[in-house]
């Protein structure tokens, strides 16, 4: 494992996200799988890498014993998600909080 993908390994778990997005990930299409079960381990991941010639910019990763995602649309530029927090009737829409790009945790009770 390369010292960046443990980096970020571990600011996932340091902050105990249930969300997190890679942009500018320039990750070849042909490495997504390796790469990204090497960072998200169990957790559910999609990336635009499908619209891209060779690499891809974006890839979306998520606890899903925390959280539901869908994708709804995606280019080469975004992607926009739909989010439901499992255990609450909460739903987010990605036009409605563009923040969830960045990260999501879970607070803590």
């Amino acid at each position: 494992m390369r010292s960046h993908q443990k980096a970020m390994r571990d600011f996932i778990r340091d902050n105990n996200l249930h969300i997190c997005a890679t942009l500018e990930s320039c990750v070849l299409v042909s490495n997504l799988p390796r790469i990204c079960d090497t960072i998200f381990g169990p957790w559910s991941w999609v990336s635009n890498g499908s619209l891209s010639p060779r690499v891809t910019r974006i890839i979306v990763a998520w606890d899903p014993n925390h959280v539901d995602m869908m994708l709804i649309d995606a280019t080469d530029q975004v992607m926009h998600f739909s989010v439901e927090i499992r255990g609450t009737f909460e739903k987010l829409n990605s036009h409605d909080c563009a923040e969830i790009i960045g990260m999501y945790s879970k607070p803590s009770n």
